[in-house]
C-alpha cells in the first residue's frame, strides 16, 4: 500500500505502509520509521468522519431551512388571507355608513313630514271642534 503524503521541495514524499512498518522515501534517500498501522487508519477514519459529519450537518441545516420556509410560507398565506378579509370588512363598513347616512337624511325628511301632518290634523280638529284628547280618555 502506497500513500502520497505531500510534496517536499519539489519531490514527492511517499509513505509505503507494510504491516506496522512504514518506509518514507524522500527523493532517492530511504528512511525507515515505525508507524503503527492503527494510527494511520485512525487518521484516515478521522478525516472521513469529519467530512461526512460536516456533510450531514449541512444536509440537516438544509432540511431545517426548508421546514422553516414552508411554515413561514403557510403563515404568510394565512396573514394575506386575513388582510384580504379585513379589507373586505372595511369596504362593507364604509358602504353601511353610506346607507346609514342616506337613511338618516330620509328619516329627517320623514319627521318633518309627520310634524307637518300633525299640525294639519290639529288645525282640522280645532276647526271641526273635535277634541281627540277627550275621545282617547273615554276609550
Amino acid at each position: 500500500m502506497c500513500v502520497v503524503v505531500g510534496i517536499y521541495s519539489r519531490r514527492a514524499l511517499t509513505v509505503v505502509v507494510e504491516g506496522e512498518w512504514a518506509t518514507i522515501k524522500k527523493g532517492g534517500n530511504a528512511m525507515t520509521i515505525q508507524i503503527s498501522l492503527a494510527i494511520v487508519v485512525s487518521i484516515i477514519s478521522l478525516c472521513f468522519s469529519a467530512y461526512f459529519g460536516l456533510r450531514n450537518n449541512k444536509r440537516s441545516d438544509t432540511k431545517d431551512l426548508e421546514e422553516r420556509v414552508k411554515s413561514d410560507t403557510r403563515i404568510n398565506m394565512k396573514l394575506d388571507n386575513i388582510s384580504v378579509a379585513v379589507a373586505d370588512v372595511k369596504k362593507e363598513v364604509a358602504s353601511m355608513r353610506e346607507d346609514i347616512a342616506s337613511h338618516n337624511g330620509r328619516l329627517i325628511k320623514l319627521e318633518a313630514s309627520v310634524k307637518s301632518a300633525h299640525h294639519r290634523i290639529d288645525f282640522m280638529e280645532k276647526c271641526s271642534g273635535i277634541d281627540t284628547r277627550e275621545r282617547s280618555r273615554e276609550e
